[in-house]
């Protein structure tokens, strides 16, 4: 009979430390540079931690299978798959296991259960998700469905179109601890506008906080990028930690005056073609990179198409919102 474990990580150092020998080590699902890349920013940087904070695989003889994630900062409670989203849907035990789980966790706290009202998780298991979830808790299934539908979407050698900068005199390139001091208030306000572009509460962290974080966070190997127009940071980029033969970006993100000039592009072709090249030429050499995009924006998704990016397997990532009709 199969053994069904499901293990929670008493901090994101624990749960980096688990999981990362087998995804670095076997071709895992791509989706788990998501959780992979949020617990990395997270170790030794205390002020970016909330007690709300989750990190929780789920394995079948050993093998991981599901890791669900809760930043307390505001992201959505999200579930993200180690095997091929094909095999989701044999996934029904491992479902209930997980929303029981959740329950427990949350029923005799009324802020913790608030928080648990949003779920984002692959297309073929979050309604079955949905379901258990609102059942124990008594909450309404959303009738109108998922209030967000997030495509997932890869980029590979073959189909890689490069473009170029704006700009001869504008330059794109990684974030170096000095570019912190010099451009925190433009960080600052890129990071709010991302989180407001994605739905997640817009936090304001004090300055002096921020450059903490973000010179801790390049002191642990996160890669930001940026692009320079005139010497002005107006673009920003995030390569998530990689599975073995795939790094994901997030956090492309241009600052609104600087919107329609073709930045965003220039700057996710950049680090698109810094992770493709191979290592003897200073480059990541991976097979892949790949980002989610929202299908309410179809603007998006014509700048990713024209850098050559497709959808990957059909899966979206549904994000749900509980209780609403």
């Amino acid at each position: 009979m199969a053994s069904i474990e499901l293990k929670a990580y008493p901090s994101p150092r624990a749960f980096l430390d688990a999981i990362s020998p087998s995804v670095l080590s076997t071709p895992m699902e791509w989706r788990l540079n998501i959780p992979l890349g949020i617990s990395q920013e997270r170790i030794g940087n205390p002020s970016s931690l909330s007690p709300t904070d989750q990190f929780v695989s789920i394995s079948r003889d050993g093998s991981l299978q599901l890791v669900f994630m809760r930043s307390g900062n505001g992201t959505p409670l999200g579930v993200y798959p180690a095997i091929p989203i094909a095999e989701l849907e044999q996934l029904d035990e491992q479902l209930e296991i997980l929303a029981e789980w959740i329950y427990q966790q949350a029923k005799d706290d009324e802020d913790l259960k608030d928080k648990y009202k949003s779920l984002t998780a692959p297309e073929n298991l979050s309604t079955k998700l949905v379901e258990l979830i609102s059942q124990k808790f008594g909450w309404k299934v959303p009738e109108k469905g998922a209030e967000m539908r997030i495509w997932a979407a890869v980029v590979d050698r073959s189909t890689f179109v490069p473009h170029q900068p704006s700009s001869p005199e504008d330059v794109v390139r990684p974030i170096t601890v000095a570019d912190i001091d010099i451009h925190l208030e433009s960080l600052a306000i890129l990071t709010q506008q991302f989180e407001r572009d994605t739905g997640i509460s817009p936090t304001i962290t004090p300055l002096p906080d921020l450059l903490t974080e973000l010179k801790a966070a390049l002191e642990r190997g996160v890669i930001y990028w940026g692009y320079f127009a005139s010497n002005k940071l107006v673009a920003s980029a995030v390569l998530r930690r990689p599975t073995k033969t795939v790094f994901a970006i997030s956090f492309v993100v241009t600052a609104d005056d600087a919107r329609k000039k073709g930045y965003g592009a220039a700057i996710t072709s950049a680090v698109v073609e810094h992770a493709l090249r191979a290592k003897d030429q200073g480059g990541l050499g991976k097979e892949k990179v790949a980002l989610f995009y929202d299908e309410e924006k179809p603007h998006v998704k014509r700048v990713y198409q024209k850098l050559g990016f497709v959808d990957g397997d059909g899966a979206r990532m549904l994000t749900w919102k509980f209780g609403k009709t």
